[in-house]
């Protein structure tokens, strides 16, 4: 959406949609273009999983199993994760075969030679397996490499006949394979650009990605910088600062932690305010907010509240929205296990697995997103069976006869309360607030 608003503001007209893909996504459309259908069967989670438990069975383990015993499922999701990560990261079978020789022959006290040896056979067979024919993700990866590196210049262009140029941004970090696959991209007739945010200057903040560059730069990219020259050091008089771009002082000093170093151009936009606790801190914003919707005219979806840590303020906030009547979007999600409608769908499922428990029942009555109705769509007062159930002392569950277990002892309770009433009425002497 952002890109579509940035084309139609700088355009002045709508523009056609672009492919927009994850790096995944990218590695998927690429291939399926690049080979016939049914050329390689691409692996689910599941199957890779059912995969590497054939693999764990043909291997020859002597740390993670003991006998001919099968691997525990946790303890198989666990290697199938780990195997799948150290592939990820372009260790292959290969390079760990080399690490195990290079260990036994240096005695490195630090490698544990029975559990890499086990990883190794595991990584070996689960390689093995997956043959010519099935494609995960690492593999994926080195099939296109090796497309690119001998295919044409041309490929990318065959590939993405529409595409003018390629775009990559907002990456934090690319694993080996992933790397090796821009590399090869820059012998590619297709422009690459690749967007990292990283400086120099400032070093590594949210991910270091100076060997990538460098590795970039000799595979045939050209580096561009985009940081703002550096206009303010801490010998800047205070009165000139003021006139300096806040984004190039954000962009340079913002993690600053060593100088003592300020922009007074950040006084009119920003304002420090504390509070006794959290609870007045939520409410001294709310307060805010409800102020900048009711007298400064701003709309919902121009107001954004930012912490560091969500988790300790979001319910907070919820209560605090809801006081206020304020419409907001709240980012940090219900736990699952805290969720009404979570809780409801559990219940009910949990009510007919356990034989319809009274103790269930009460979840389900208490539910605010549960009605209870008849076979016919009557509504059912929840609160008096419950009531009506602990009188009788119906308990429910598989041993007392599940859900024909309720119906014959209601049925019983009814028969029982109309031998009663016959009883009063027949009684000339009767109590009528009785009958």
């Amino acid at each position: 959406r952002q890109f579509f608003r940035w084309a139609a503001d700088t355009h002045g007209k709508s523009s056609p949609e672009p492919l927009l893909f994850t790096l995944a996504g990218f590695l998927w459309a690429a291939l399926a273009r690049l080979f016939p259908p049914g050329r390689y069967i691409v692996l689910s989670d599941a199957h890779r999983l059912a995969l590497f438990d054939e693999a764990a069975r043909r291997a020859h383990l002597s740390f993670f199993r003991r006998g001919t015993e099968p691997l525990s499922p946790a303890l198989l999701e666990q290697l199938a994760e780990l195997v799948d990560g150290i592939r990820r990261d372009g260790i292959d079978a290969a390079a760990l075969q080399a690490r195990y020789e290079r260990a036994l022959q240096e005695r490195d006290p630090g490698v544990d030679l029975a559990r890499l040896h086990d990883i190794l056979a595991l990584t070996s067979a689960y390689e093995e397996l997956l043959g010519d024919d099935f494609l995960d993700e690492p593999r994926g990866w080195a099939v296109l490499r090796e497309a690119l590196q001998r295919g044409s210049p041309r490929l990318m262009r065959q590939l993405f006949p529409e595409t003018e140029l390629m775009l990559l941004e907002g990456f934090s970090e690319f694993r080996a394979p992933e790397s090796a696959v821009l590399e090869a991209l820059a012998a590619d007739e297709l422009p690459v650009v690749i967007r990292l945010d990283y400086s120099p200057e400032n070093g590594p903040l949210f991910g270091n990605f100076q060997e990538l560059i460098e590795r970039l730069r000799d595979a045939g990219y050209r580096a561009v910088s985009t940081d703002p020259p550096v206009l303010m050091s801490e010998q800047t008089p205070p009165e000139q600062r003021i006139f300096l771009p806040l984004g190039a002082y954000l962009r340079r000093w913002l993690f600053n932690t060593e100088r003592d170093i300020r922009h007074p151009g950040f006084s009119p936009v920003v304002t420090i305010l504390e509070c006794a606790d959290r609870n007045a801190e939520v409410l001294a914003i709310a307060r805010l907010v409800k102020h900048l919707l009711c007298r400064q005219g701003y709309r919902p979806g121009e107001i954004a509240i930012v912490m560091r840590q969500p988790e300790l303020y979001s319910g907070l906030f919820r209560e605090a929205f809801a006081l206020y009547r304020i419409p907001a979007n709240v980012t940090d999600r219900f736990w699952l296990v805290q969720s009404p409608v979570v809780v409801a769908v559990v219940s009910l499922l949990t009510f007919a697995l356990n034989g319809f428990r009274r103790v269930e029942l009460e979840r389900i009555v208490y539910n605010p997103y549960v009605r209870l109705s008849g076979a016919r769509g009557e509504p059912i007062d929840g609160m008096n069976l419950l009531g009506v159930a602990a009188r009788r002392r119906i308990l429910g569950g598989h041993r007392f006869g599940g859900a024909h277990g309720w119906q014959r002892q209601l049925q019983r309770a009814c028969q029982m309360l109309h031998r009663q009433l016959e009883l009063l009425q027949a009684d000339p002497y009767g109590d009528p607030i009785e009958q």
